[in-house]
């Protein structure tokens, strides 16, 4: 009788020392949790003056962007989808359509060597990748 109650004694000590444990580690996991939430959104916090920044500067880089004929469907979808994107309204879909019309562009703008051209292919397409990306 004696034996028994030692092992049953054993067996709930030890489910004891699992729990506890177990309990430790989650507090430790949530603990951790809880900091990284709270840098993520300082970052964020962080980021919200230097994307307006960025955005305040896409007329600029969108002046130089070639226009290739006057009457280009490609070149009116793309102003179109501009616009949205400089009023904040522009969808991931949107975005990536953008995204692969100046790609394309950028493509025939490195032929012509036009310096100022393609870097506001460079930064515009970079802005839409952001854009893509906190929209998905």
């Amino acid at each position: 009788m004696a034996q028994i109650d030692i092992s049953i004694i054993s067996i709930l000590c030890s489910a004891i020392v699992a729990v506890v444990a177990v309990v430790g580690l989650l507090f430790s996991f949530f603990k951790v949790y809880v900091a990284f939430e709270n840098r993520l959104t300082k970052l964020e916090t962080r980021m919200e003056p230097l994307w307006n920044k960025l955005m305040e500067l896409t007329p600029a880089f969108r002046r130089q962007l070639p226009r290739s004929n006057p009457d280009s469907a490609i070149d009116r979808r793309r102003d179109e989808l501009l616009d949205k994107m400089e009023a904040g309204t522009l969808t991931a879909m949107e975005a990536r359509e953008l995204r692969n019309i100046l790609t394309g562009q950028f493509e025939q703008a490195k032929q012509q060597a036009n310096l100022m051209s393609l870097l506001a292919f460079v930064f515009l397409i970079a802005l839409l990748a952001g854009i893509a990306g906190t929209k998905e």
